[in-house]
């Protein structure tokens, strides 16, 4: 229910503008060459309780990760996923958002299969959610 949520929000034009469609949860496709790119993942997550028992709020921790071929496109790919998603409230596809946090960042570095120097932000989002009845 999350994963259409984020995806949602991450098509917003300032986004789809610097990568496309290119945004996948876990990893990029094989045949998905082109930079830059946005990988997803679950990284954590539960279930609010109270002394009653479980609550319908929920909690995950997304990991955003951005590649590029270059720091400055990172970044500047990483600044439009921040501002899309730091901070955000509302209702979207069935799913209340109360908060959305940036709970780290951090810098990446690799290399692709063909050897190209690869740079990379990432960081990781806090959602707390309940389904909306």
């Amino acid at each position: 229910m999350m994963e259409a949520v984020l995806a949602h929000l991450l098509a917003a034009s300032e986004i789809s503008a610097l990568v496309g469609a290119r945004i996948n949860w876990r990893v990029q496709p094989p045949e998905q060459t082109a930079r830059p790119y946005v990988n997803l993942q679950l990284v954590g997550g539960g279930r609010d309780y109270s002394l009653d028992g479980p609550r319908r709020w929920r909690r995950v921790r997304v990991q955003v990760d951005v590649w590029a071929e270059s720091g400055t496109s990172a970044h500047a790919v990483w600044a439009a996923v921040e501002a899309r998603l730091s901070g955000f409230a509302g209702a979207l596809s069935g799913v209340e958002v109360s908060m959305v946090r940036l709970e780290g960042v951090r810098s990446l570095s690799d290399r692709s299969e063909d050897g190209t120097r690869l740079a990379g932000c990432s960081g990781d989002f806090s959602f707390r959610w309940r389904g909306v009845t």
